[in-house]
């Protein structure tokens, strides 16, 4: 795809094949590099998209080429109400053109062109929090002290200004890279928030937005009347989902999952601490008690102003003299890797990868110590065969797995296999029998026939993605280097391949560290019992047998890697 950088462009994605852009009518050669606007600016790059515009990565060229961000504010306002958006722009954007504040980013300039409306602001040098608990783990409460401390004074400094944020979540809260300090991360800053979110709704029709995100709001702002408290609750939401790794999810429905906060007929509900209880991670219960009052559902219980909070903070924490405990975890167990599947994708990509996926062995104890009751059920359909490829017999079967998250909409699934034995290798005759008729030795590799006992254990549904690849790749190094995309075949829900076996080592030991539990590749006599049919006794000879009798679906190797 080409994607024309000119921010005024209606559409700006194109075909390969395309020489103009269909939506400016520009040449795409010249557009899609860099874009000159409105002589200031060089577009650089697209940041971001949403319904209310796009973000743009950009250099001041009359400032020595200081990066920048330019907002494109979109309305489908006309006449006269696009006249009064016009006023109520300017009025908010001069709002946060006169914010001065180290942790808020400076806003430069703001203006219409051709009916849109946009912003400059300070390009800020860093990472947001989600991606840092993704890659780094679970915040301590060392960290949820500062990240409380570091944010409590801008909410102070907005709110004194009667600007709201209306949108705190860890996507938001940048940590500033600081060259001072060769690269490393340092400061806090507060972004994407206040007047420009009330611009976004100023300019739309009645009905046509909604400014906050579902499992960090607090109920009067979902019902449209949000206070300084309101951002409190927010605040809080963000710090214990950092505390605990947990994210708000949509299922199938679209409807919101969420293990720290309930809402029904009775009302909201956090259990947090519960779940922070369950997953071992300990917390001072002064702290508990001020992230209790910041979640307050009803709003006249909850702190009123963030400097009320901060005054609690100082009374009941001492940062500097008083380090918290780590947070606990439980004892690492072994698991395995497992991508959420395609929809509507009927083939099933072999890849040259990860294809012994990883094990979880004396899956009793691992239920007791990780999983609690978090083991979920599904249900799949085996279907038999006959000689000529009809089905004959269907079976409904049920399987336990339970699930985790590696980064944003990276999942993996854990599928239960129950213990048992079977018997690995071919007997003598058969083997005999084998090289006789081949003229082939490496049979005899398949002695002496053994019975083998396999302890209950876990394995993934799906090889690993390419997604999850990444993910992980981008976690820091232990052993070796990782590249990041080495497939061949790209695609996100595609299998990765083109890795080798070091390289599947690394990313198991990088996993582990994440996620603190043992994840390894499976052992032969693991991927071999989980491949075999329930309780299935075959030789090597009844396989060829009932082989021979099949049709296959999908004749020959596959020539490219299919979507998982």
């Amino acid at each position: 795809m080409l994607y024309c950088l000119n921010p005024n462009c209606s559409d700006p994605e194109n075909s390969q094949t395309n020489q103009r852009c269909q939506g400016c009518g520009e040449n795409l050669q010249e557009t899609c590099q860099d874009y000159v606007f409105r002589v200031h600016y060089r577009i650089i790059q697209k940041l971001g998209e949403g319904a209310f515009g796009r973000t743009y990565l950009a250099e001041e060229m009359d400032c020595k080429n200081e990066p920048r961000v330019i907002k494109k504010l979109v309305t489908a306002m006309q006449g006269s109400m696009f006249t009064k958006a016009k006023e109520l722009f300017e009025r908010e954007a001069e709002k946060l053109y006169q914010l001065n504040h180290s942790k808020i980013p400076k806003f430069y300039a703001y203006f219409e062109y051709e009916k849109a409306f946009y912003l400059v602001q300070e390009f800020i040098d860093g990472d947001n929090l989600f991606n840092e608990v993704w890659q780094q783990g679970a915040f301590n409460e060392e960290k949820i002290q500062h990240l409380l401390t570091e944010l409590l004074p801008i909410l102070i400094y907005l709110h004194d200004q009667k600007i709201l944020h209306r949108d705190i979540k860890p996507e938001n809260i940048m940590r500033r890279r600081s060259p001072s300090s060769g690269g490393n991360y340092g400061d806090l800053v507060l972004i994407d928030f206040g007047a420009s979110k009330q611009l976004n709704t100023t300019m739309q029709p009645i009905g046509g937005s909604r400014i906050y995100t579902p499992g960090y709001a607090a109920i009067e702002q979902i019902m449209g009347q949000p206070q300084p408290a309101s951002d409190i609750y927010s605040l809080a939401a963000t710090a214990v989902r950092l505390l605990t790794r947990y994210f708000p999810q949509e299922d199938e429905y679209n409807n919101l999952v969420d293990e720290l906060c309930v809402l029904d007929v009775m009302g909201v509900k956090w259990q947090w601490k519960e779940y922070a209880a369950k997953q071992g991670i300990t917390i001072s219960q002064n702290l508990v008690q001020v992230l209790d009052k910041m979640l307050e559902p009803a709003l006249d219980n909850r702190y009123q102003s963030a400097q009320q909070v901060l005054d609690d903070l100082n009374k009941f924490i001492n940062i500097t003299n008083n380090i918290p405990t780590t947070p606990k975890f439980p004892s690492p167990a072994k698991t395995v890797l497992s991508p959420p599947p395609v929809e509507n994708t009927k083939n099933t990509g072999l890849g040259q990868g990860l294809q012994k996926l990883f094990s979880l062995s004396n899956s009793k104890k691992i239920l007791q110590n990780t999983t609690g009751n978090n083991l979920k059920t599904f249900s799949f359909e085996v279907v038999q065969v006959n000689r000529r490829g009809e089905i004959i017999n269907r079976q409904q079967k049920q399987a336990q797995y339970f699930r985790e998250t590696l980064a944003k909409n990276v999942e993996l699934d854990m599928v239960s296999i129950p213990g048992g034995t079977f018997w690995m290798g071919t007997d003598d005759e058969e083997i005999e029998r084998l090289v006789k008729k081949f003229n082939w030795d490496y049979f005899r590799r398949e002695k002496p026939q053994h019975q083998v006992r396999v302890p209950s254990f876990y394995m993934g549904k799906y090889p690993v993605t390419q997604a999850q690849w990444k993910a992980i790749a981008a976690l820091d190094k232990i052993d070796i280097d990782l590249k990041p995309t080495p497939s061949y075949f790209k695609g996100d829900q595609r299998p990765v391949e083109q890795v080798s076996w070091y390289d599947c080592v690394e990313f198991c030991k990088r996993l582990s560290k994440l996620t603190r539990k043992d994840y390894q590749l499976s052992s032969e006599a693991q991927w071999e019992y989980a491949c075999r049919s329930e309780k299935s006794e075959l030789t090597l000879a009844q396989w060829n047998e009932k082989l021979d009798g099949v049709t296959r679906v999908g004749k020959g190797l596959p020539e490219r890697s299919l979507p998982t």
